[in-house]
């Protein structure tokens, strides 16, 4: 027959949950790391760094990638020859979505740079609900620039999930972000799947 737990005994209980906690944190942490490295997708601190006096100049050339004219298309050759950053649109500085790209066509330092590729995240209302508040869809803008000839190399929108139609919570809903989708189309163009319609900058 099970003993009724005491105060004593909830208090051990505690105390071993409060002494474990922190060790499954680190474990999941700790797979979390492999796997980065598995995939190498793990960045190190000086890497990130080091594009942070790039910002102003990455920025300005997104800025300027609106401006482009039609030029002439073109296709990668090879996965070595390509290097990419990818940053957001505004500001210059590294978008979440860089620490998706895979080492082996991800540049580590500002002197690799082959490819910047800006990110212009953007939400698009789409209704308002009954209760209260509206829907909006997460649609990212984004183009990829040779960075060594200023070219522009390709200019795509990536939409997101639909928000829900039906919500319990107040405030404005939203959709799923298309994340890794950038990451990816990345890969196939460095492969020399994708489509690369070439534009020059002014």
């Amino acid at each position: 027959m099970n003993e009724p737990l005491t105060f004593r005994g909830f208090l051990k209980g505690l105390g071993i949950f409060i002494l474990l906690t922190p060790v499954a944190i680190g474990l999941a942490l700790g797979i979390g790391y492999i796997v980065d490295v598995i995939r190498g997708t793990n960045i190190s601190k000086a890497e990130i760094l080091s594009f942070k006096p790039m910002a102003a100049k990455y920025a300005e050339l997104c800025a300027v990638s609106n401006q482009a004219t039609n030029f002439r298309k073109d296709f990668p050759q090879s996965l070595d020859e390509y290097k990419i950053v990818i940053v957001n649109w505004q500001t210059g500085k590294l978008d979440n979505e860089f620490f998706r790209l895979n080492k082996q066509y991800r540049a580590a330092n500002p002197e690799e740079v082959t490819t910047l590729v800006c990110v212009d995240r953007q939400t698009k209302y789409r209704f308002s609900y009954v209760s209260g508040g509206s829907a909006y869809r997460h649609e990212w803008h984004f183009v990829a620039i040779d960075y060594a000839n200023k070219w522009s190399k390709t200019a795509k929108i990536l939409y997101g999930g639909e928000p829900p139609k039906i919500k319990s919570l107040a405030g404005d809903a939203y959709g799923s972000e298309p994340k890794g989708k950038i990451a990816e189309w990345c890969k196939t163009y460095a492969l020399g799947k994708g489509d690369t319609e070439i534009k020059y900058l002014p």
